[in-house]
């Protein structure tokens, strides 16, 4: 489970190069429709306006997520002492929570086709906030973006399978699996760490957890740029490699108060790893699979935040708190590895999706 902070690359889209159907028929409606603009603004103005405040609400609604993210770890030792419980019986506690990811990723294309991006908001504040922003984004302005593709016949039969003819689909399904697993076994297991290996008080215990999730919405939000510059396939070896020299400090030195700091550079270098992903992955897809795709990989990361965890806390009862930094240190290396096939591909084209849907026009 990792906080979806949106990093600087999302900035782009004020610019983009692909005009949003969306913005595009707000636009118009409001040309047509003769609506007054405060202070004599121009429609464009005001799309921008409504664009800043539909990043704002996804700020806030990945904010809100990232709270409760970052709180397992923080409370797992205290669930541990309490409950009496052991480190395999107490690391279950991250199996539960991709149940609801995997949910969603199953409907979350669906809902959007009936509904619209304006129904993708389901809790208390976040419900008010997301549904006021994202209120234009109907469905109809979503499945008309989806039939300006070549490849669009059969909206669900398209979305549902197609995705997976795509090796970037599956190699983005694995790197989310083993980059999101440590990512969640870091933030989940660190502040036991401390506490219990480099003898912590409980406050500098938290703050290694605090620093690890503040650090990694700095990164993505000041390191997007240099992504930028970079070129996110090379950007993101090297944020690999330098997140590799952290843990290998973090395993040699065994102050406190260095842990913390480094468990804060760690975050800020793993910060753009998961957007980063995201970017590539919709680079090699078709437009109309954005949303099936990425929301497969996802709820995959998931799985991996789920048992990769648990995994290290079964380690854990059998030889000790003290093989943790070692094990995210594999972990770290495994996505590398991961990431390195997953970059190389290119974008490909899938002649026999669109042979399918000719000759099922023609009722061969």
């Amino acid at each position: 489970m990792t906080t979806r902070l949106i990093s600087s690359e999302t900035t782009s889209l004020l610019h983009d190069e692909h005009p949003n159907p969306a913005l595009e028929e707000f636009a118009d409606s409001n040309e047509g429709q003769g609506v007054a603009t405060p202070n004599g603004a121009s429609p464009s103005t005001k799309v921008d306006r409504r664009l800043a405040f539909q990043i704002a609400a996804a700020m806030y609604s990945f904010s809100t997520l990232g709270l409760f993210n970052s709180s397992i770890g923080a409370i797992l030792p205290f669930l541990r002492h309490h409950y009496n419980l052991t480190d395999l019986h107490v690391s279950l506690v991250f199996l539960a929570g991709p149940i609801g990811y995997i949910i969603a990723a199953q409907c979350s294309d669906s809902i959007h086709a009936r509904f619209g991006q304006r129904g993708a908001g389901a809790s208390f504040l976040e419900f008010a906030v997301l549904v006021s922003a994202f209120w234009n984004e109907t469905a109809s302005i979503y499945r008309r973006s989806k039939q300006q593709s070549k490849l669009t016949r059969d909206h669900d039969n398209i979305n549902s399978k197609a995705i997976f003819r795509y090796r970037a689909t599956w190699l983005c399904a694995a790197y989310f699996l083993t980059y999101v697993g440590t990512e969640t076994a870091t933030s989940g297991w660190i502040v036991s760490f401390m506490l219990r290996n480099r003898g912590a008080t409980p406050y500098l215990a938290g703050l290694s957890s605090s620093g690890y999730w503040a650090g990694m919405a700095v990164g993505r939000l000041i390191l997007g740029f240099a992504t930028d510059r970079i070129g996110v396939r090379r950007a993101t070896c090297l944020y690999f490699i330098c997140a590799l020299g952290i843990e290998v400090l973090f395993a040699v030195l065994s102050s406190a108060a260095v842990s913390v700091a480094l468990m804060t550079l760690l975050g800020f270098v793993m910060g753009p790893l998961f957007p980063s992903g995201v970017v590539v992955l919709t680079r090699l897809l078709p437009g109309e699979l954005h949303v099936s795709a990425v929301s497969f990989v996802a709820s995959l990361g998931q799985v991996g935040g789920a048992f990769l965890p648990f995994a290290i806390g079964a380690v854990v009862q059998g030889l000790g708190i003290g093989v943790f930094r070692y094990a995210i240190l594999i972990q770290t290396f495994l996505a590398l590895l991961v990431w390195f096939a997953f970059a190389r591909l290119r974008q490909t084209k899938i002649p026999s999706l669109t042979t399918s849907n000719q000759n099922q026009d023609h009722g061969e």
